[in-house]
């Protein structure tokens, strides 16, 4: 009899539940339409918890209805609740998360982890519980979401895996730990696999949007250590993602910004991957890099075509290709991509870069920092709002207290400023007489930085083309003038230094003729060194500034990171140690140099037609010879007939000097 009463209570208290829930849900249309305010939610959440309550733990499972109108409420109410209401309703997690181990169809599925993700969210002090709820939540969304792989996606559930994932990175769990007592890191590295290796037919844009923008989420909280007890699967990504972008670049009107910004989010990280040598071993880097190079080349084209073409391609996607090249060019540095692209694409990165800075988005600033040098020119107004990003990250005078650091950032950045306008190109003529070789079609570039296409010609005359001082004597000279312009400068055979032919692609990626420059020899052109911006503080004032440093220890980083294929990296190194030689002569006598402009400077001729590199050698020694250096005791005994460095006769001249 008592059970009978019981029972007929029970069911007397959920047709009342029932009822009160059935006239408050119809009214979801309308909250869900027009704002509740938070004090109304407040309200509506205290008068109907009991209900929600037992609505939540019927044992007899009876009351689906119910449950799922109680859950429907939650989801609705807690967006606009007072956190300090939500806070007293935290009781609620576990009778979520049971109904959730429970539930078996996709709807109900998302609808609870949704309302769970959405208090979790809300709550303001975390706890232990709060975090184990979280990570059961993932954990039966990730099984759930495994056991149905051939229905993937499931836009509710994984919206709430992904908002489970940034709930993750602010409670600053270790990864460590979270991969190896959770369930969820495992189910979702085999969900990622099955739906990567499906037939390219059978996954819709939807399926594959919604992959990435998860393996974006997880790579950002677990970091790429979660793909490597599966590399297969990291290549397989890092390949399918360079695709994908590239029909996003593509059809930039017809998909979403957001796909665009994440796949090249993952290549940023597949890339950053490729720098530190502890995380994947040299093969895999390398297929890594060839495949993200392939991605920066196509991208670094699509941005200079869309320009020459005034094709409209919108703010949003040019910081996206802002915020990937320069990450790109940070690690693989601009030789990574052809001197002519490099260029073009440069200045659209510079215009950019001083868009955000002016904007004060510095994220998306600070990214230009670690290779603005590779970068071939700056202007004063990107100069000032570097300085200006530089001290505007000390407000109130703090900057004071790093007044050493500042400063060396401002000096170098201003260096490079005069370094670029010292380099003066000036209108020229062939000369008349003495021409040894006229070689058209040919690249010039200076420290690493291409001026253009010319026409080189050595001579051995003596001509007046001094044009910054004419009182000073004249010399044989050898001559580049741009094809386009007229313009050029010359170089005193007094101040050459070194000459070679370079086949070292890891250092420079064309074979070309190397030119090693005095410049306190060279009368017509003022030459000074070039000042590396990636040395300086600037990165890590910036960072320091926003408290994102916490470990001060840098990781280790590979010495050679695999950017080129294995065709242009046949050659030995020729070059390589002769630039370190001369990069340690420069920076032992530094500080006794009073001239700045005085600085060793390195030029390369790259001519199309490379069969030339040897005749051009071969006549450059000839005019050499031709006007030795007074004050110099080598001489070029081989006359042109190696084009190789010598080693031990480079070291005897410097010994000399």
């Amino acid at each position: 009899m008592e059970r009978g009463l019981s029972y007929n209570y029970l069911q007397r208290r959920l047709v009342k539940v029932q009822s009160i829930l059935y006239v408050m849900s119809s009214q979801l249309s309308l909250w869900k339409k027009d704002a509740l305010s938070d004090g109304d939610a407040d309200l509506l959440f205290q008068s109907l918890s009991k209900e929600i309550e037992e609505a939540l733990t019927d044992p007899d499972g009876a009351s689906k209805d119910h449950s799922d109108a109680a859950v429907e409420m939650l989801t609705t109410l807690l967006p606009f609740c007072r956190h300090d209401t939500v806070e007293k309703y935290r009781w609620l997690l576990p009778l979520l998360v049971d109904r959730l181990r429970g539930s078996e169809d996709t709807k109900s599925t998302g609808d609870l982890a949704h309302c769970i993700v959405t208090l979790c969210s809300s709550l303001r002090n975390s706890s232990c519980d709060q975090l184990k709820f979280l990570h059961d939540t993932v954990d039966v969304l990730s099984t759930f979401c495994l056991k149905k792989s051939e229905e993937f996606p499931f836009p509710g559930i994984t919206e709430c895996i992904v908002e489970s994932l940034a709930l993750f990175r602010t409670l600053s769990e270790a990864r460590d730990s979270t991969m190896s007592d959770h369930e969820w890191p495992k189910n979702i590295l085999v969900l990622v696999e099955r739906v990567l290796r499906s037939r390219s037919e059978i996954i819709s844009d939807e399926t594959r949007t919604r992959m990435f923008l998860l393996v974006n989420e997880m790579i950002e909280t677990l970091g790429v250590e979660w793909l490597l007890p599966n590399t297969s699967v990291l290549l397989l990504l890092v390949h399918l993602v360079v695709v994908h972008s590239q029909i996003c670049l593509d059809k930039h009107d017809e998909k979403s910004t957001q796909d665009l910004a994440v796949c090249f989010h993952i290549l940023e990280m597949a890339i950053k991957s490729v720098e530190e040598s502890s995380v994947l071993d040299d093969s895999v880097a390398m297929r890594v890099a060839t495949s993200v190079r392939e991605a920066a080349l196509y991208s670094a084209e699509y941005w200079v075509k869309s320009r020459d073409t005034e094709e409209c391609i919108g703010d949003d996607v040019e910081i996206i290709l802002y915020r990937f090249l320069s990450c790109y060019l940070a690690i693989g540095g601009a030789d990574t991509l052809p001197p002519e692209l490099g260029n073009q694409c440069s200045s659209l990165i510079l215009e950019v870069f001083h868009r955000v800075a002016n904007k004060g988005d510095l994220p998306a600033a600070l990214l230009l920092l670690p290779q603005i040098c590779e970068l071939p020119k700056l202007s004063d107004d990107v100069i000032t709002s570097l300085v200006e990003l530089v001290v505007s990250q000390y407000p109130d005078g703090d900057w004071k207290a790093v007044v050493d650091d500042v400063i060396h950032c401002i000096h170098t950045l201003d260096s490079r400023v005069r370094v670029f306008r010292m380099i003066i190109l000036s209108e020229m003529s062939e000369p008349s007489s003495g021409v040894r070789l006229t070689q058209p079609q040919v690249v010039a570039y200076m420290e690493g930085q291409s001026i253009g296409e010319g026409r080189l010609c050595v001579a051995e005359r003596s001509v007046q083309f001094i044009l910054l001082n004419t009182n000073r004597n004249t010399f044989s000279q050898v001559t580049w003038i741009c094809r386009t312009s007229g313009l050029g400068f010359s170089l005193t055979y007094p101040s050459i230094i070194l000459h070679a032919i370079s086949t070292d692609l890891s250092t420079f990626p064309h074979e070309c003729i190397y030119v090693l420059v005095d410049a306190s020899k060279s009368g017509n052109i003022f030459f000074s060194f070039s000042y590396d911006v990636a040395d300086c503080n600037v990165l890590s004032l910036l960072r320091r500034s926003e408290n994102r440093i916490t470990d001060t220890s840098e990781p280790r980083r590979r010495q050679d990171i695999p950017l080129y294929t294995a065709a242009e990296a046949r050659n030995v190194q020729d070059l390589k140690l002769a630039d370190e030689e001369l990069a340690n002569e420069g920076s032992e006598s530094g500080d006794d140099d009073d001239d700045e402009g005085a600085k060793n400077v390195v030029i390369r001729f790259v001519p199309a037609d490379l069969s030339v590199l040897q005749q051009i050698y071969t006549e450059m020694c000839n005019c050499q010879e031709l006007n030795p250096d007074e004050n110099d005791d080598y001489t070029d005994e081989d006359g042109g007939g190696d084009m190789i460095i010598d080693e031990s006769a480079y070291e005897s001249m410097q010994g000399d000097e």
